[in-house]
């Protein structure tokens, strides 16, 4: 479940339409929620959830008073949308505009700091949070890619390494065979199978070791949800 804080007019800010119940206000108590479509339908198909209560794992109820068309996120999940009032010491006031970014960053900058002069303004568009937010995750990416890079230099500098000693222990074998006549096929042959057996017998093994991590995960998961 992804829980996000909201405030009044904020889905309409965003573009997120309301398809029942009404939206946030100022005056709401924090025991308020509006919940995704696709959360409205896991919670009741065929009834309407508004004036429901929605309990969490954490045993805090809300009073949901509306839905919200669903939106594409990272993990898909179904979205609940809280009030919990304003915090003072930090804010995140969004503003939907047309026009020349940098004018209206300085309009925003100077209607703020003409109510409160001690507040500390930084003006930024959602794209520039977005690209952000994304630069941070191609590192996160590119970092992987790094490591699975050593780590597949790695593998084969060690499957190297064994298919040379084992072809090292078995040069007198080799020499016998050739000597009795063994094609240069035979040969190629049976490097080939001593040296991909155990390489095959590693693949399976971590195929099933990822399978199994990758069950436990998703199981952890769903029980946080």
């Amino acid at each position: 479940l992804n829980v996000q804080n909201s405030a009044p007019d904020l889905l309409r800010t965003l573009g997120i339409r309301l398809l029942r119940g009404r939206d946030f206000r100022a005056s709401d108590l924090p025991a308020r929620a509006i919940v995704s479509e696709k959360l409205a339908r896991e919670m009741s198909p065929h009834n309407d959830p508004v004036d429901r209560v929605l309990e969490t794992l954490h045993g805090t109820s809300y009073e949901i008073i509306g839905v919200a068309s669903d939106v594409t996120t990272m993990t898909d999940d179904p979205i609940v949308y809280i009030f919990d009032g304003w915090d003072r010491r930090q804010a995140f006031l969004l503003v939907r505009f047309t026009g020349d970014t940098h004018a209206e960053e300085d309009a925003v900058r100077a209607a703020l700091r003409s109510v409160r002069p001690d507040f500390l303004v930084t003006p930024r568009t959602l794209q520039a949070h977005i690209d952000d937010s994304l630069a941070d995750l191609w590192r996160v990416v590119m970092l992987i890619l790094v490591l699975g890079l050593v780590a597949m230099t790695l593998s084969v500098a060690g499957i190297y390494g064994v298919v040379s000693f084992t072809v090292a222990q078995k040069t007198r074998e080799l020499g016998i065979r050739m000597a009795l006549g063994a094609q240069k096929a035979d040969i190629f042959r049976e490097v080939l199978v001593s040296g991909v057996r155990p390489v095959l017998l590693g693949l399976f093994l971590g195929l099933w070791v990822a399978l199994a991590a990758d069950s436990a995960i998703r199981h952890i998961r769903s029980g946080e949800r």
